[in-house]
C-alpha cells in the first residue's frame, strides 16, 4: 500500500491533532505505510514517535508559504518518503504544504476540515482549492455547509466529504475502566473537559452552575482543561460563590478515566467543528447536554442521548441539567443510549471505513 502523510504543524495539543494521531494510527494499523509531519517537539510528534509512527519535524507558519526554504523542505521530504496520499490539518499546512505535495508529484492532497467556520474565496484560497487540492474531508455537515459559504462556487461538491470524528472503542473502554462516578453524598457531578478558551465558553457554564445553586440543587461541577481564562474563570467562580462548588483540574491526559468520575456531560462551546469530547461522553455511558449550535445536533440525539439548549439560553440549559441531575433513572437511560449511539456511528472502524472508500485507498 501506498504511504499516508498527516501534517499538522500546530504546537499545541487539541481535538485536531488528537484526530491526527489516532487516524495514522488506525491506517497503519490497516498495513498503511504512515508519516506524521509536525511541528518540532509538538505533542503531536512526540505522541507519534512514542506509537512507534515516523515522523518528521517542520515549523509552519501563515506566512511559511512565501518562504521557498520550506517549500523545498516538504516537498523532498514528501518525494523522498513516495508519499502517495497526504492530509493536510490547517490553513498554514495547505498553503506551504498544499504546493509542494503538488510538485512532489503527491497523487491524493487532502484537506480535513475541523472547523465549522466559512473560509475566505479570496485568490489565494481559490487557487488552492481548485488547483493544489483534490479532496477535502468536513467533519460534520455544518462544517460542509461553512466551507461552502463563500467558496460554493469554485468548489465541486463531489470532492468534499463528510466523515466524523470516531473513537476506539477498545481502547476507550480499557482506559475507562467502565468506572462509575465518585461522589460525596447525594450530590450529582456534572462534569466538562476543554481548553480554557472563549470558544468552549465556560463562563456561561459558571452562569448555569450559580442558577442551580441558586435553586438548591445538590451538585458538584469538574472542569478539566488548560487555557488563557483559567484565572479569569476561578475569580468568577469566587465572585458567585461557587468557590466549595467548582473544581477546577486543569490539563487532563485520562479523558476516559474523567468522564468516568462524573454523572452528566455538559458542553457550553459557542462552536464546534464536530465535539470529540461529546462523542467520548457517549462511549462512558454519560448524557449529554450541549447548546444546539453547529455540528452538537448531528451528534447529540435530543431526549434520546441528552439534551440540547437554545443558544446561550442559560436558564434552559441549567433546566435541561437539573432535569438529569434530578432522575437517575433517566441518566441511565440516555447515558446507554449514549453509548449505544456512539457503537452505531462514531467507532474509529466505521469512520475509516468512509476514509478509504472516499480515497480509493
Amino acid at each position: 500500500m501506498g504511504r499516508i502523510c498527516f501534517v499538522n504543524t500546530t504546537p499545541f495539543w487539541g481535538g485536531g491533532e488528537k484526530w491526527h494521531l489516532e487516524a495514522a494510527r488506525s491506517f497503519r494499523s490497516r498495513g498503511h505505510r504512515v508519516l506524521v509531519v509536525g511541528s518540532p517537539g509538538s505533542p503531536l510528534v512526540t505522541r507519534a514517535r512514542e506509537a512507534g509512527i515516523e515522523t518528521a519535524e517542520v515549523a509552519l507558519g501563515n506566512r511559511s508559504w512565501l518562504n521557498p526554504l520550506k517549500h523545498r523542505r516538504l516537498r523532498r521530504l514528501f518525494a523522498e518518503h513516495r508519499v502517495e496520499t497526504v492530509v493536510f490539518n490547517g490553513p498554514a499546512d495547505i498553503k506551504t504544504g498544499g504546493p509542494a505535495a503538488r510538485a512532489a508529484g503527491v497523487r491524493q492532497r487532502v484537506y480535513r476540515r475541523g472547523m465549522g467556520l466559512p473560509v475566505r474565496a479570496h485568490w489565494l484560497n481559490r487557487h488552492l482549492f481548485t488547483r493544489v487540492l483534490t479532496h477535502v474531508v468536513a467533519n460534520s455537515r455544518d462544517t460542509r455547509e461553512a466551507l461552502f459559504h463563500d467558496m460554493g462556487e469554485v468548489l465541486p461538491p463531489d470532492r468534499v466529504a463528510v466523515i466524523p470524528n470516531g473513537i476506539d472503542l477498545d481502547e476507550f473502554d480499557r482506559r475507562a475502566g467502565r468506572s462509575v462516578a465518585t461522589k460525596d453524598g447525594d450530590e450529582a457531578v456534572i462534569g466538562t473537559v476543554g481548553r480554557l478558551t472563549r470558544q468552549k465558553n465556560h463562563s456561561q457554564l459558571l452562569d448555569v452552575a450559580k442558577v442551580l445553586a441558586d435553586e438548591g440543587v445538590e451538585f458538584r461541577l469538574r472542569i478539566a482543561g488548560s487555557g488563557e481564562l483559567a484565572d479569569e474563570l476561578r475569580e468568577k467562580a469566587h465572585r458567585l460563590g461557587l468557590r466549595d462548588r467548582v473544581e477546577f483540574l486543569g490539563f487532563v491526559d485520562d479523558v476516559p478515566g474523567f468522564l468516568g468520575t462524573i454523572d452528566v456531560f455538559v458542553l457550553t462551546s459557542g462552536w464546534e467543528g464536530h465535539a470529540n469530547v461529546i462523542v467520548e461522553a457517549g462511549a462512558a455511558g454519560r448524557p449529554i447536554v450541549a447548546f444546539e449550535v453547529s455540528s452538537n445536533p448531528e451528534v447529540v440525539v435530543d431526549g434520546t442521548t441528552g439534551f440540547l439548549a437554545p443558544c446561550q439560553d442559560v436558564a434552559a440549559f441549567a433546566d435541561r441539567v437539573r432535569t438529569l441531575v434530578d432522575d437517575e433513572a433517566l441518566r441511565g437511560r440516555m447515558g446507554a443510549a449514549a453509548r449505544a449511539d456512539v457503537e452505531a456511528r462514531f467507532t474509529q472502524e466505521h469512520v475509516m471505513d468512509m476514509w478509504e472508500r472516499f480515497l480509493g485507498l
